[in-house]
This record gives structure tokens, C-alpha cells and sequence, in this order.
């Protein structure tokens, strides 16, 4: 190609992408035009998977149990614990961020590489399987990894699309790849920022049932019940259809928070007991709808409530442990 065509295809690509919507618009990398590459839906539907399928940087990730995995699987799909992704760190809080060291060889030993586009395949059961894939999704985002989906209603929307003939079972380990993480810093909200966050008056968002919201069910015992001063309560599992099959449209999503006092844009912090079903606030607020002020507390209530100089407010007389 010459440097006149060069030119000519970069126009093209550009002209491209200021005429298209988000979803169809063309990110262009140099000049050459098989390094323009559509850009990634956060959120992809049985349908557009199986139309991508082949793509040599496509890694399926499945976290559904290994015993299930060897039964029935998306084609090529790389199976993880996902255990692993969540660790007890230096302080012994449990289920945390890996360091950057090992989510690097984590991330690496799926065959995953920097240049990947990741799909998290969940069971899809429901929204917790839908959480442990946006758990992932933050994770993989936070390391730097810059082109992950999830695919929607997860294995069970897989199937009921296009059948068990569209499975395969048994289990091939990946083949790892070199990743190097690119920390995004920003996303990392220790106590401290938490607390600074929670001074400045800006949008807390509780993603926990109801009852742990007001303070009646306390997370675990010797824990202290209750929810962080101001904090709206958006239960997670509100953001999935009635029967569990996805999550709801766009459009619904949007109205979920503002029925909760949610904003859709601005600096907010949403938490849960673990940071695992508030993941999925996360990125419903984040991916979907593009607030890229949204952020995740990590620790959550487990860490918050262990420190008693933290504010925890109840709305009930007496709280039940459990």
C-alpha cells in the first residue's frame, strides 16, 4: 500500500467512525486499514458471539463449576475457578483484587493476552452468575485488558438459542500467553478514599437485599449491621428480567436507578457485603451506561463494618445476625 492510499484508507475509517453509533463505530490504530477493528459491546448476545466465534483474539472464559463445564460448553471456550480470581490479602480480608504479579499470570494462564477480546460465559442462573462474570469483567478491566464482554443470560441463553448441538463437552487447558497488567489505578477505592468519598457527599450505591440495607440481617456474625451514611439502596438482582434470563434493557436499567436515587453519571461508589453482587451495579453503571466516574468498593461492608470508627446506619430496632 502507498502512502497516498494510506492516507486515503485512513479518511475512510475516520469518516466511518464519526457516522456510526457506539456499538458500530471503528476505533483506528495507524494507517493501515487491518488495524481498524469495530469496537467492543460490553454486553453480547448469544447470536453476535456465535457470528464472532472464529476470531483469532476471541477467548470464551467460562466460569461455571469445572464438573458442569466438562458436561456442556460453548465451543473452544477456556473454563476458570472463580475462586481464583478473589483472594485473601495482606490484611487477611478475604475474597479481594489479586496483586498485579499474580493476576498477570492468572490472566495469562487462560490464554489470555493484552491484545485478547475476552467474553465471560456465566451458567446463567440468575444474577448471581451474572455478578461473578462483572466480577471478573472489573477485574480484567482494572489489570488494563482493554476488550471484554459478557455474554448475556450466559450458557443457558446459549442454548436456548441454538440447542445442545451448539455444545461440546470434555476439557482442553488453555494455552498461556504473556499478559502484562496495565493497572488502572483509579478504579482501586481503598477505606480511606471511601471515606473521603463519603465527606465530599458524593453518590453511594448499596447493592444488597433490602434487609441488609436497613440493618435487620447483619453479613455475618460479629458483624455490624447497617449501611454507609446516604447510601441508596439498588438491590442488584433488581437489574435482571423477571425470569432471570438477562438483564433488562437498557432503557429499564436506566429506570431501575433512578427509582433508587441513583444518578447515571457522576462520581459514585456502589458496595455490597464482598464486592461480588455489586459488581454488577458496577457495570451496568460503568459499561452500559459509559459513567466513567462509576467505581467499585472492593472491601465493602466486610471491611467497613470491622472498623468500628466507620459509620454504619440501621433503620430497625433490632438486627438479626447470621
Amino acid at each position: 500500500i502507498t502512502p497516498v492510499n494510506a492516507c486515503r484508507y485512513e479518511k475512510m475509517f475516520v469518516t466511518r467512525a464519526i457516522d456510526l453509533s457506539w456499538a458500530e463505530e471503528l476505533i483506528v490504530v495507524g494507517l493501515l486499514p487491518h488495524l481498524a477493528i469495530a469496537k467492543i459491546p460490553p454486553l453480547v448476545s448469544p447470536h453476535w458471539l456465535q457470528e464472532n466465534l472464529n476470531q483469532t483474539a476471541l477467548v470464551v472464559l467460562d466460569i461455571q463449576p469445572r464438573q458442569y463445564f466438562e458436561r456442556a460448553h460453548i465451543p473452544g471456550a477456556v473454563h476458570t475457578d472463580y475462586g481464583r480470581w478473589r483472594i485473601t490479602d495482606d490484611n487477611g480480608l478475604g475474597k479481594m483484587l489479586p496483586k498485579p504479579a499474580l493476576l498477570a499470570t492468572l490472566i495469562g494462564s487462560h490464554g489470555i493476552g493484552n491484545d485478547s477480546h475476552v467474553v465471560i460465559a456465566p451458567f446463567g442462573r440468575g444474577a448471581g452468575d451474572m455478578a461473578a462474570a462483572a466480577r471478573i469483567y472489573w477485574t480484567l478491566y482494572v489489570a488494563g485488558l482493554e476488550q471484554i464482554s459478557i455474554l448475556d443470560g450466559g450458557l443457558f441463553a446459549w442454548y436456548r438459542a441454538f440447542g445442545k448441538e451448539a455444545l461440546e463437552s470434555g476439557f482442553t487447558p488453555a494455552t498461556a500467553k504473556a499478559f502484562e497488567v496495565r493497572l488502572r489505578d483509579e478504579q482501586l477505592m481503598p477505606m480511606d478514599k471511601v471515606g473521603e468519598h463519603l465527606s465530599a457527599g458524593r453518590s453511594l450505591i448499596d447493592s444488597r437485599s433490602v434487609p441488609e440495607f436497613v440493618g435487620q440481617v447483619a453479613g455475618a456474625p460479629n458483624e455490624r449491621p447497617g449501611a454507609l451514611p446516604k447510601a441508596v439502596n439498588l438491590p442488584y438482582d433488581s437489574l435482571m428480567k423477571p425470569d432471570d434470563s438477562g438483564l433488562l434493557d437498557l432503557e429499564q436499567l436506566k429506570q431501575r436507578f433512578r427509582d433508587a436515587g441513583a444518578p447515571l453519571t457522576g462520581p459514585q461508589i456502589s458496595y455490597c457485603h464482598t464486592g461480588h453482587r455489586t459488581s454488577l451495579v458496577w457495570f451496568v453503571s460503568h459499561a452500559l451506561f459509559g459513567n466513567d466516574d462509576a467505581r467499585l468498593y472492593d472491601g465493602s461492608t466486610l471491611e467497613w463494618s470491622a472498623t468500628e470508627s466507620r459509620p454504619l446506619v440501621t433503620r430497625v430496632a433490632s438486627p438479626t445476625k447470621r
